[in-house]
């Protein structure tokens, strides 16, 4: 049975409302995110905003927020238990007045949003037409029933600023189809990053950034485990977040 909570250097994220407890996957990719708006702060606005489609506990926000102290983050989160889970999780945070956590709906919320974002970032429900838990929230967190690739797409298409970024996790067998959705919406690949279990294990997570120009994309991989141990990648990637590293 999952924890009720994962204790982090800096944080801790709640978790006993939430349908997707925070998973190793979902760490690296924040910490990836984190990182890359970290060593490319020289070259962004003042202020910087930042959006969180399907915030969940809020841990993507946290991870982000600890390395880059000086941007502004909307979390929306469109189930209201594990909106308010992550709403505690920021408010018992260092970093609670850079985050704002909502219960919205992105399909509703990016036609009253009234301004633009540098960066939007998500880790978004996938298993489309995969098998379906009989618990809904669970469906809507890990399954494309409330927003599908396409529409998170158009959404993240009319929400980010003109010479905006954005970060997304899919899972590794809907990566080309994934690529071919985003470049109809004018949205190019500028970094990929591919993981894998163990050297053993084929690609099960695939990490992008997004921009509108094309680009010729920078590729690299990642193995979380190598003999049986973290990888030196996975380790220096994760250091500042992870107790036992």
């Amino acid at each position: 049975m999952p924890n009720n909570y994962f204790q982090f250097k800096e944080f801790k994220v709640t978790q006993q409302s939430a349908a997707m407890k925070v998973t190793t996957e979902g760490c690296l990719f924040g910490a990836w995110v984190a990182d890359y708006l970290s060593v490319s702060k020289n070259n962004r606005p003042s202020p910087f905003y930042c959006l969180d489609i399907g915030a969940g506990t809020g841990l993507l926000s946290l991870m982000v927020a600890q390395k880059n102290e000086d941007v502004f983050i909307d979390a929306i989160e469109l189930v209201p238990e594990t909106a308010e889970e992550a709403r505690q999780n920021v408010t018992e945070s260092k970093w609670s007045e850079m985050i704002r956590v909502s219960t919205d709906d992105v399909l509703k919320f990016r036609h009253e949003c009234n301004k633009q974002y540098d960066f939007i970032f998500s880790n978004p429900p996938f298993f489309e037409k995969d098998l379906v838990s009989i618990h809904q929230a669970r469906n809507i967190a890990m399954h494309s029933v409330a927003l599908n690739l396409e529409e998170l797409l158009n959404s993240v298409n009319m929400l980010l600023s003109p010479f905006g970024t954005c970060a997304v996790l899919i899972p590794a067998v809907r990566a080309k189809q994934f690529i071919e959705m985003a470049a109809n919406v004018g949205l190019f690949v500028l970094y990929t990053l591919t993981i894998m279990q163990t050297e053993k294990h084929d690609a099960f997570r695939v990490f992008y950034i997004l921009v509108r120009e094309a680009t010729l994309p920078q590729m690299s991989e990642m193995f979380i485990k190598i003999e049986n141990q973290y990888s030196p990648s996975f380790k220096k990637l994760l250091k500042d977040y992870y107790l036992n590293l």
